[in-house]
């Protein structure tokens, strides 16, 4: 189904995001520690405000890709329901099929 493709390769590019966001964290907090240790008050402060607002991202991604999975499922679901009420719809009309096929002298009393 190309809506499912769509929506995994959604899911595969967040994950990459996320990995991203994830070592950008790392590296401000890094970074920020470094500059506590030179007695820059500042700049560490500058590397731990990027670092919220690169954590701020990540849950947003991580709010996109629960969304995503959401409608991932959602899809799955619909497609099987409607394998099933076609396998229902052939079920019945074969039914209908043999019993427009009798007649009452094929039936045995």
């Amino acid at each position: 189904n190309h809506s499912l493709d769509n929506l995994t390769n959604t899911l595969e590019t967040l994950e990459k995001r996320e990995n991203v966001l994830a070592k950008r964290i790392d590296q401000e907090i890094a970074q920020a520690k470094e500059a506590n240790a030179k007695k820059n008050k500042t700049k560490a402060l500058t590397h731990l405000k990027r670092k919220k607002a690169y954590e701020q991202q990540l849950n947003n991604l991580q709010s996109q890709k629960m969304n995503i999975s959401t409608m991932q499922m959602k899809l799955e679901e619909g497609a099987m329901a409607e394998t099933v009420l076609n396998a229902q719809r052939k079920g019945a009309q074969e039914i209908k099929h043999i019993f427009n096929k009798m007649t009452p002298e094929h039936v045995d009393d």
